[in-house]
């Protein structure tokens, strides 16, 4: 169990070069990849 507190970055209120408006989804693809190289078979 982890809890993120990502409540600061989680909301994008105007649309950035990086991102749209709306919900970033913030560590998404971080947690993916961690668990794909540490915890997952190949």
């Amino acid at each position: 169990w982890a809890h993120l507190d990502i409540a600061g970055t989680a909301w994008a209120e105007e649309v950035e070069p990086t991102q749209p408006k709306g919900a970033t989804g913030w560590g998404v693809r971080l947690l993916n990849r961690l668990i794909e190289a540490n915890f997952e078979d190949r």
